[in-house]
């Protein structure tokens, strides 16, 4: 039994560590004001997936603004 475990630690050992993501951070400013930052820490692929969202964002915006205005002297698509 002792063996066991003493073969269970070397093991562990022995195994890579998962590696921890690198944390990236920045300061964003808070809107109405230039004094007050705010300092927000995240990796590469979450400030990705949040670029992603701010992009895919504006995306449906314009989309939305350009369904909503009116036709004027022109057909309509």
């Amino acid at each position: 039994m002792l063996l066991t475990l003493l073969s269970l630690t070397l093991a562990a050992q022995d195994a890579p560590a998962a590696a921890k993501p690198k944390m990236v951070c920045r300061s964003e400013v808070a809107t109405g004001t230039r004094v007050n930052r705010k300092r927000i820490c995240a990796t590469k692929e979450q400030w990705d997936a949040r670029r992603q969202e701010q992009i895919d964002s504006a995306v449906m915006d314009r989309a939305n603004a350009e369904r909503s205005r009116p036709c004027t002297g022109v057909p309509c698509r």
